[in-house]
């Protein structure tokens, strides 16, 4: 029974009876890193449930990009934390800050011109591919994304972030023109006609 239970796990050698006993030491680290991955994790799941209702409380979307978020509370955070917290809460940079008292996250809300850029990228890759979705269209389809705008702003943003919103989208490309029957995109007060052309 042992033998064949080990084949079928994919044991290499020519029978478990082979095998050396496994090492107390190898098993007890390999048993504490495990441990400390799960804690990790928890740390991880608790900051981005908190930096999400600060978010939510400060009624600031998730697709907008924040400079920031500094994490308190006991122990420090790894690299791969921070970088997961980063990802999950859309922050440049995730700050941590020794504190004796419970985990909290502080989110800085202050947004830059570039900040307000990047989330209207974000929000103009949402919108285009509700476009497709309400045309009918799946991402298989080759589309080209046709824009027009008196806004400053809005063409700023696009020359900075076309290439993320045409990867985003999965267009072959994004151009300024007179597009069919638009979609009004608004960011604040600044407002962008845009619509898809399958190709």
């Amino acid at each position: 029974m042992a033998e064949s239970l080990y084949a079928e796990l994919g044991g290499k050698a020519d029978s478990i009876h082979l095998l050396d006993w496994p090492d107390a030491a190898a098993a007890k680290a390999h048993s504490e890193a495990t441990e400390e991955l799960r804690n990790q994790m928890k740390k991880v799941r608790a900051v981005c449930s908190l930096g999400l209702e600060k978010r939510a409380a400060s009624s600031m979307p998730v697709r907008q990009a924040l400079a920031s978020a500094t994490v308190l509370g006991k122990g420090g955070m790894t690299d791969w934390m921070k970088s997961v917290v980063a990802e999950e809460l859309n922050v440049h940079e995730v700050l941590t800050k020794e504190s004796g008292e419970d985990t909290a996250v502080e989110l800085d809300v202050v947004l830059t011109p570039a900040l307000k850029r990047e989330g209207a990228a974000r929000d103009l890759v949402r919108n285009v591919n509700d476009l497709r979705k309400t045309s009918g269209l799946t991402l298989q389809d080759r589309v080209v994304i046709v824009y027009f705008t008196a806004s400053d702003f809005w063409k700023e943003t696009v020359a900075e972030h076309g290439a993320s919103v045409v990867a985003g989208t999965l267009a072959d490309r994004i151009e300024e023109g007179q597009p069919y029957e638009p979609k009004s995109l608004w960011f604040e007060d600044h407002e962008l006609h845009v619509a898809i052309v399958k190709q």
